[in-house]
């Protein structure tokens, strides 16, 4: 199975880099192989071609995951948490803290403000500080 898996990222990285596809998928199995570790090997061969190439992706991938949490919690109020998960993965993928930005926005304009100011504020303090990890997180992206 790991191997299965292995081959099928090796193949999105080879198309997704054409000119050094193959050195890339070569120093990682030999990383992998002096780790030991073939399902980490796996899991960064399949981060490295799925890795947006533009920002508008970035926010696009993020407005996907946005609308589908919105429709998560309009079915069970557990998923209220989810953002959190995603503003914390965040800081590793700039696709999540953009998606936890995107769904935190569309509940800020969705509340009620003369009910519910504080809940108003803590949302926005939420995309704020969702804003700012997303941004962090695409600058590194860009830098690697």
């Amino acid at each position: 199975m790991t191997e299965w898996l292995l081959r099928g990222a090796a193949r999105l990285v080879v198309a997704r880099y054409p000119d050094r596809g193959e050195e890339i998928v070569a120093t990682a199995r030999a990383v992998g192989a002096e780790r030991g570790s073939p399902l980490a090997e796996a899991a960064g061969l399949i981060v490295l071609a799925l890795r947006p190439a533009r920002t508008r992706t970035v926010w696009l991938h993020g407005a996907i995951l946005a609308a589908l949490l919105a429709l998560l919690a309009a079915l069970t109020p557990l998923a209220l948490a989810v953002p959190f998960v995603l503003l914390a993965l965040g800081v590793l993928d700039a696709r999540l803290a953009a998606g936890a930005t995107l769904f935190w926005l569309s509940r800020l304009v969705t509340v009620d403000l003369d009910d519910q100011l504080l809940r108003w504020l803590l949302m926005l303090a939420g995309a704020a500080v969702a804003v700012h990890v997303t941004r962090v997180s695409m600058r590194r992206a860009t830098a690697l």
